[in-house]
């Protein structure tokens, strides 16, 4: 998986996302861009549970071919919440957090959307797992990513995975916030 930073959707009248990472070439998201569908499927899951079973709900008929199934939940989840370009804030900032977007949708905020709160505009799960807290309690001992993956046998890239979904869930940008955080949560 990738880790996912600087990154600017956007859609097209024809109904594709646009992806244009920062530093990158734009291009169509497509079922062949395994990397960013599993990574944003990754953190749909981490930080928005009731989204990612609403589309795993509504795209289930697909689900024996993985590829394509994964593919609309990330595909729809990108129209629902990612609208224009936008170069001034991007749709998935340097530290990986998420800046939705109200996009233009007849039925959005109308009885008929009945995916509206859940799929679109979603609501950004703020509970740390156990993992998490576990992982914040050592980074508040001073620990490195390194030490923490060594100390808990784990990959390094699940430490950061973690780690921007702590700053994302508790919408803080540094690791000094993260560690303030823990230290009220403690006391």
């Amino acid at each position: 998986m990738m880790d996912l930073a600087c990154i600017e959707f956007y859609n097209t009248p024809d109904g594709d996302v646009m992806v244009k990472p920062v530093n990158g070439a734009v291009y169509v998201l497509k079922e062949s861009n395994r990397d960013i569908i599993q990574s944003m499927l990754q953190l749909i899951d981490d930080r928005y549970p009731e989204a990612f079973k609403a589309l795993s709900k509504l795209y289930s008929s697909n689900s024996m071919n993985r590829v394509n199934y994964e593919y609309l939940m990330v595909h729809r989840f990108c129209r629902c919440n990612f609208g224009e370009y936008d170069s001034s804030k991007l749709d998935v900032d340097y530290v990986g957090v998420f800046n939705l977007e109200q996009v233009k949708c007849p039925l959005r905020n109308s009885v008929d959307c009945r995916y509206c709160g859940v799929i679109c505009s979603p609501v950004l799960n703020t509970n740390l797992s156990d993992r998490e807290t576990q992982i914040l309690e050592l980074i508040s001992k001073g620990m490195t990513n390194q030490q923490i993956s060594d100390e808990l046998s784990i990959s390094i890239f699940t430490v950061i995975r973690h780690r921007n979904n702590m700053r994302a869930k508790l919408q803080v940008s540094n690791t000094a916030e993260l560690v303030s955080y823990y230290k009220n949560m403690v006391k």
